[in-house]
C-alpha cells in the first residue's frame, strides 16, 4: 500500500517532466533513512511514468568493489551484457560513455539509481560524465540514497554541468498515514505506530510479528524491532556520531557534550544536525526514543 507520499510523488512528476527542462539536464537527489520508503516511492513513480526511456539500476552494498557494478542494470538494458564482458571491449569510462550515447541516440532518457550510496568508483565516473555531457533533449537523473550517502562527485558534476538540481527528503510518515499503512496490514494496535516512529519498514516488521503472536503483541515484537534499529544505527552513524547521539539521549546539552569530548559547541551542533537527518527523526527527544528502542 502506497500512502503518505502524495506531495513527494507530485514533485517528482513535476521536476522530471520531459517537457519542463528543454536541453537542461534535471537531477533529483532523493534522500531518506533506511526503510523510510525511497524504493516504494520510486516504484510508484516509475509505474506511472510515460515519458523518456528509463534506465534503472540498483547499487548493492556488496558490489562497491566491482567495477561498474552499481550500474549493472543499465548496462544489461543497453548492451545485453554485464560489466566484465563489456570491459573487455570498452577500456575507459569515456569510451563507455560514448557507447551509451550511441545506443540512446538523440532520444531523451531518465536514469534512475536506487541505493546510490553504494555506487562503485567506476560507475560514479560514468554517471558523472553523463550528468555533465550536453544533450539536445536534456536527460533526467534520479538518485535515491541514504542520508550522507550521496557521492559528492555527482553533486559537483551537476553543478558544473549547469543542471537543474532538486533535493527531496523523505521524513517519517505522519501518524495518520502510518496508521493507514498498519491497518492495511490487518493490524489496529495504534501503539505500534508510535513504536515504529513513522518508518514504513518498521511498521511492516511490527505487523508481521503482531500476526505471529497473540499474547502481549507490543512486547513480543519489540525485540525484533530493536535488532533492526541497532543495525540501522550501526550502518548510518560513525563511532563519533554514535557517542554524541548517546549523550544527547541522556539529556546532555551541546555545550556539555562539547566539554566532555573536547569539541567546540558548533561542531557538536553540526554533528547533532547530521545525526537527526541520518536517523530520520525530528528532535532530540525523538532521537532519545530511537536509541532507547535500539537498546
Amino acid at each position: 500500500m502506497f500512502v503518505g507520499r502524495a506531495r513527494e510523488l507530485e514533485r517528482l512528476r513535476a521536476v522530471l517532466d520531459p517537457m519542463s527542462g528543454g536541453a537542461v539536464h534535471r537531477v533529483v537527489f532523493l534522500e531518506g533513512a533506511v526503510g523510510i520508503g525511497k524504493t516504494a516511492l520510486l516504484t510508484e513513480f516509475l509505474a506511472e511514468w510515460d515519458g523518456a526511456r528509463v534506465l534503472f539500476a540498483r547499487a548493492d552494498e556488496h558490489g562497491t568493489t566491482t567495477p561498474l557494478g552499481g550500474i549493472l542494470g543499465i548496462l544489461e538494458q543497453l548492451f545485453g551484457t554485464g560489466p566484465t564482458a563489456l570491459l573487455e571491449r570498452v577500456r575507459a569510462p569515456r569510451e563507455l560513455l560514448r557507447a551509451i550515447r550511441e545506443r540512446l541516440g538523440a532520444q531523451p532518457a531518465l536514469v534512475v539509481i536506487d541505493d546510490a550510496q553504494w555506487l562503485d568508483p567506476a560507475a560514479t565516473t560514468v554517471l558523472e560524465e553523463l550528468v555533465m555531457a550536453p544533450s539536445p533533449t536534456g536527460w533526467g537523473f534520479l538518485f535515491a540514497h541514504q542520508p550522507g550517502g550521496m557521492p559528492g562527485r555527482l553533486v559537483r558534476a551537476a553543478r558544473r554541468g549547469g543542471c537543474a538540481m532538486h533535493r527531496i527528503v523523505l521524513d517519517p510518515l505522519e501518524p495518520g498515514a502510518a496508521g493507514a499503512l498498519l491497518s492495511s496490514q490487518g493490524v489496529l494496535d495504534l501503539r505500534l505506530v508510535e513504536l515504529a516512529g513513522g518508518n514504513p519498514l518498521f511498521l511492516r516488521l511490527l505487523a508481521e510479528h503482531h500476526h505471529r503472536t497473540t499474547a502481549r503483541p507490543v512486547e513480543a515484537v519489540r525485540t525484533s524491532l530493536d535488532g533492526a534499529l541497532r543495525r540501522e544505527l550501526e550502518q548510518l552513524l560513525t563511532p563519533r556520531e554514535r557517542t554524541i547521539a548517546e549523550l544527547v539521549a541522556e539529556g546532555h546539552s551541546n555545550r556539555d557534550i562539547a566539554a566532555a569530548l573536547h569539541l567546540s559547541p558548533r561542531t557538536v551542533e553540526t554533528h547533532v544536525s547530521r545525526i537527526l537527518r541520518k536517523t530520520g527523526v525530528r528532535s532530540r527527544a525523538g532521537l532519545a526514543r530511537r536509541l532507547d528502542a535500539a537498546g
